[in-house]
């Protein structure tokens, strides 16, 4: 399977081969005739720096987090600190088994919100970010994890970090997050916090037991983002043929199935998973009663996709069928188009595109 990776910009640049501004080119097409054409120039790559203007700040915010950055890095929007090792630190305690003994609680987990605002921005559920720093660990939304779905609102959620030494986390956001915002300037307001303490537990029943829920951290603060068009393509599959015999492609532990039990994943950029489809189980035909359609969010029909077809093992890990990689701009519009690879015959794909903000 593949590692999921997954934050800010104060401007994003589209270059159109035609050198015509493509927002205002965008304004034209939708007035004048019924499909949108969409900039296919990918956002510029360059790195810019947001400043925020803090508004507060708690005396541990100031002397234990360091270096906080809001980046805009082309696609994606970076939010990064550290934190510093501090002796000082009201680390809180617990009880533990032993009354008489007192547990150090030494984890704690960052929060960020964000706000257009004051109101609070929703997300779609599919998005989660990554910790880059560290490939093994990621640092996610609420209710986030790798592969985890996004609560609805735009919260980030750090893994538990360990206070007794320094540490740093980064926070990747791809700006089709922001889908629910109009495009243009906006002033985000941004609330930062932690609010659970705890230590290792040895089981579940001693989760309790080793928790305090204290917010000593917190702090916030305002920046204007400039969020760029966005828009939401919805792929139509049909008619999905394999190269060789893939009825035997379950080798796990599994039942006593003569066929695979095909669905795919859709990654858009290609690393990053946006949603999968149902699946069809004991064919070769996963769809043969009608067309399957799947939506992913986008900047640009230069963004690439990744289908990931697999073969569903209930009891060990599923099988790789083979794989699609794709601009959106490839897939037309107006009719199917086959599509394949070194696996797969042909696929049958078509794109229905609509500016979403």
């Amino acid at each position: 399977m593949k590692g999921k990776q997954f934050l800010f910009l104060l401007s994003i640049l589209f270059f159109s081969c035609s050198g015509i501004d493509p927002a205002k080119r965008i304004a034209d097409s939708l007035a004048n005739i019924p499909e949108i054409k969409i900039p296919t120039a990918p956002v510029s790559p360059n790195t810019f720096s947001i400043h925020p203007q803090w508004i507060s700040a708690s005396p541990y915010f100031k002397s234990l987090i360091q270096n906080f950055r809001i980046d805009s890095c082309g696609e994606f929007l970076l939010i990064s600190f550290s934190h510093v090792k501090q002796d000082s630190f009201p680390l809180p305690s617990s009880e533990t088994f032993l009354s008489a003994v007192k547990d150090t609680l030494y984890q704690t987990q960052f929060f960020i919100q964000l706000f257009a605002g004051e109101s609070e921005i929703q997300v779609p559920a599919f998005l989660y970010s990554y910790n880059q720093s560290n490939p093994d660990q990621d640092d996610s939304f609420e209710n986030g994890g790798n592969q985890k779905k996004l609560d609805s609102l735009f919260v980030l959620k750090s893994l538990y970090e360990n206070m007794r030494d320094a540490g740093f986390v980064q926070f990747k956001i791809p700006y089709y997050a922001f889908c629910n915002l109009k495009k243009g300037l906006q002033k985000i307001k941004m609330v930062f916090y932690q609010d659970t303490f705890r230590s290792v537990a040895y089981n579940d029943h001693d989760v309790e037991r080793r928790k305090s829920n204290q917010r000593l951290i917190e702090a916030s603060a305002v920046f204007n983002l400039n969020i760029p068009p966005i828009y939401h393509s919805e792929i139509v599959f049909d008619s999905l043929l394999f190269k060789q015999d893939v009825s035997n492609s379950d080798i796990g532990i599994n039942s006593n199935k003569d066929l695979p039990d095909i669905y795919w994943k859709l990654y858009c950029p290609e690393d990053y998973y946006q949603v999968e489809s149902l699946v069809f189980f004991n064919t070769m035909q996963p769809h043969p009663h009608k067309k399957v359609s799947l939506g992913c969010y986008h900047l640009s029909l230069n963004d690439s996709i990744d289908i990931e077809i697999l073969d569903y093992d209930y009891l060990s890990g599923d099988d790789d069928l083979g794989n699609l990689y794709l601009p959106l701009f490839e897939i037309p519009s107006d009719r199917e188009k086959a599509f394949g690879s070194s696996s797969i015959q042909q696929f049958l794909l078509r794109r229905e595109t609509v500016l979403v903000n």
